[in-house]
């Protein structure tokens, strides 16, 4: 179950990332930030708050790339400072913004998978 902690900043994740957008990262036209590397983003950070271990040590240190700097923007609420001149500041989620977990358990575990995986939703 997650604390109440872990649901608020899930929510913050959801509310400036893929594709809710509400901090304006793409409106603001990013170089290099493409649907992809915002989705990944956006996914990676809700497993860090989720599922610690599954996080890629070497993602938590980047913050060189585009991948990495929006990592931190949506996991630490750090302002996004590109290289070509953009700064953009996270928005606050809403209070009471409700954070939804549900698991897919999945039967594909012979292969190395975790057998469930957390969907969340705001």
């Amino acid at each position: 179950s997650l604390t109440d902690a872990q649901k608020a900043k899930i929510a913050t994740i959801l509310y400036n990332g893929y594709s809710m957008d509400k901090g304006g990262l793409q409106a603001a036209g990013v170089t290099g930030l493409d649907a992809a590397t915002f989705q990944t983003a956006t996914q990676d950070a809700i497993w860090a708050v989720t599922s610690p271990g599954r996080i890629d040590s070497n993602l938590t240190m980047d913050t060189f790339s585009v991948l990495g700097k929006v990592y931190r923007y949506l996991l630490d609420g750090t302002t996004y400072t590109g290289l070509d001149g953009h700064s953009v500041a996270p928005a606050a989620a809403p209070a009471g913004t409700i954070v939804e977990l549900d698991v897919y358990t999945t039967t594909d575990v012979a292969s190395g998978n975790d057998p469930y995986q957390p969907l969340v939703a705001a």
